[in-house]
């Protein structure tokens, strides 16, 4: 009668094979986190430069410190800031809704759907490239323009939340 105290080849080379296919399988899930985790992370640090860029913007208005018209960019980190400032183009429906609520306000919307109102819309956009395609965040706000003649506060714009309180 033989003896089997040991393991056989073709027992260890199973269990070889075994605990290669295992750790194949927990490796890719590892770098899948990994992947995850940084992408995450530059997400976060997208959408916190576009809220620091908004909040600026937005205490800016504030102030009657105005945003340039049109489309700016800056580069931080690795990071593209987009900031573009135009004319808000509300749903026609709105427009008529506004005509019949106060025939004489439709100056906030415009007479019309393509004429500009006192509403500028802010957008804000954080670009980035995670070298497979581009990612962004975006934030949006309105302010509305302020007519110098009526309100004798300057030119400028204003959160859409309304006017400063004088001594603010």
């Amino acid at each position: 009668m033989r003896n089997s105290n040991g393991f056989t080849l073709l027992e260890v080379l199973a269990a070889v094979a075994f605990v290669g296919l295992v750790f194949t399988a927990l490796s890719r899930s590892a770098t899948v986190g990994i992947i995850s985790e940084g992408d995450n992370r530059r997400r976060m640090e997208a959408a916190m430069l576009a809220d620091a860029t908004m909040t600026a913007i937005e205490a800016g208005l504030k102030t009657l410190q105005l945003p340039p018209e049109g489309i700016t960019e800056e580069e931080v980190d690795e990071f593209l800031i987009v900031t573009e400032m135009a004319p808000w183009d509300p749903p026609a429906e709105w427009i008529e809704i506004a005509k019949e609520a106060a025939p004489n306000g439709t100056r906030l919307f415009g007479e019309k759907a393509g004429d500009p109102g006192m509403l500028r819309e802010i957008t804000v956009r954080v670009e980035w490239f995670d070298g497979v395609e581009d990612k962004f965040i975006e934030r949006v706000t309105l302010a509305a323009e302020v007519n110098p003649a009526a309100s004798g506060l300057g030119s400028g714009l204003l959160p859409a939340g309304g006017l400063p309180v004088p001594g603010q």
